[in-house]
């Protein structure tokens, strides 16, 4: 498990938006993202784990999320 600070979330919506975005990632096997702190708890699959660069731009591409 590796947790990852998220910043640009405001709301409910926008943690679903990361998450689902993290979840898309090959090699991630699960999200959660909180507003409350504002992190990401993503498991990696470790046969086949992504980069934080792939990480970083799901979360980007989801919105305007650092």
């Amino acid at each position: 498990m590796r947790t990852f600070r998220v910043s640009g979330m405001h709301c409910g919506s926008c943690v679903s938006k990361v998450q689902q975005a993290l979840q898309s990632v090959g090699g991630v096997r699960s999200a959660a993202v909180s507003l409350s702190p504002p992190v990401a708890h993503v498991e990696i699959d470790q046969d086949n784990p992504p980069g934080f660069d792939a990480l970083a731009a799901a979360a980007a591409g989801a919105g305007s999320y650092t």
